[in-house]
């Protein structure tokens, strides 16, 4: 009989503002494999328990397409900002709260980007957002990011706030969100 393994999702930094994106059922050991016979240290940044090995390539392959071509260094390194980083783990954060997980794993996650929260002052650019996303017919964290002149972990916050609201469909694969 097989054990089914538990496959993870993670995050490995050269300390470069390189990150490569892949999965394994061994995190760290991949970590030593990439440190072997490399000039470079790297550094695991953050993994997640996704489950079976179907769900870690879909997981994977979601942000490899949300990252596209334009951060794409070589194969699953990117070239991202510290915002551009921060903005992608939340971005994790929300498509995981889907997947089942253990609570260890969100806690450690959340540390990262800190507490999820809207605050008082989110209030008026909720309602912005609202009347941007009706108007325009678009329902993206990088939408609100550019009309709202936002950050994109803001952004995020928001879309996670109407989706909660009944105001957005939730993230569906690839897929954009729809407006309900």
């Amino acid at each position: 009989m097989k054990v089914k393994k538990d496959w993870f999702l993670y995050f490995i930094s050269n300390n470069v503002k390189d990150y490569k994106v892949g999965i394994a059922v061994n995190p760290l050991k991949r970590l030593q494999q990439l440190n072997t016979g490399s000039p470079t240290k790297h550094t695991l940044i953050a993994s997640f328990n996704v489950g079976s090995q179907k769900q870690a390539i879909m997981f994977e392959q979601n942000i490899h397409n949300k990252l596209g071509k334009d951060n794409r260094k070589n194969g699953e390194w990117f070239n991202l900002s510290d915002l551009e980083f921060r903005g992608l783990i939340v971005f994790c954060v929300e498509c995981l709260e889907n997947f089942k997980i253990d609570k260890n794993n969100k806690i450690e996650i959340l540390k990262i980007v800190r507490k999820k929260t809207i605050q008082k002052k989110d209030t008026d650019l909720i309602l912005k957002a609202k009347e941007l996303i009706t108007l325009h017919r678009r329902a993206s964290a990088s939408f609100l990011q550019s009309k709202l002149s936002i950050g994109y972990v803001r952004a995020a916050r928001i879309m996670n706030q109407l989706e909660k609201e009944g105001f957005v469909s939730s993230l569906e694969d690839s897929k954009p969100r729809r407006i309900l």
